[in-house]
């Protein structure tokens, strides 16, 4: 079965998605959707358009899922820019400086607590480390945008 329909399935998945690396993971589903769902196929119908309509459903179900996907990523850039901009995070900030100056983890940390005004439990919860860990992550970070801020760039945003 594999053998026979695998290369026109993943030409029509990837012709139908635009992408071949998801086409791939498709086909695979494909055929153990159809392997699991065998119970259900009429033999006298084609077995080739069977499997195509299994695959093109689950192409369907992706496209969706990529659309939803895209368009929260849109609104959380959107929402992430505007708090941005309300914390002063404009070119020269310190905000801008943290998140050159800190790994991503970090800047997340010192974001939710002191950005999102987040306590440090939560912050636990929300990355999966421990109480602990986060305390050391933001402890860290303090010492390293301490080291690498301008002094000069620490007072005036103290003085706003």
């Amino acid at each position: 079965m594999v053998r026979r329909h695998r290369i026109k399935l993943l030409r029509f998945l990837t012709a139908y998605l635009g992408n071949g690396t998801d086409a791939e993971d498709l086909v695979q589903e494909t055929f153990t959707r159809a392997y699991r769902s065998l119970d259900r196929y009429d033999p006298n119908q084609s077995f080739s358009t069977w499997l195509f309509t299994i695959g093109r459903r689950l192409s369907a179900n992706e496209k969706r899922r990529q659309a939803r996907l895209r368009k929260r990523e849109t609104e959380w850039f959107a929402e992430t820019e505007q708090s941005e901009q309300s914390l002063g995070f404009e070119e020269g900030s310190i905000w801008a400086a943290a998140k050159d100056i800190l790994s991503e983890g970090a800047y997340v940390s010192v974001w939710l607590h002191y950005g999102e005004g987040k306590a440090v439990k939560e912050i636990a919860r929300i990355m999966g480390k421990t109480v602990t860990g986060v305390k050391v992550t933001l402890f860290r970070a303090r010492r390293a945008l301490a080291a690498g801020l301008d002094p000069k760039l620490v007072s005036e945003s103290l003085d706003r």
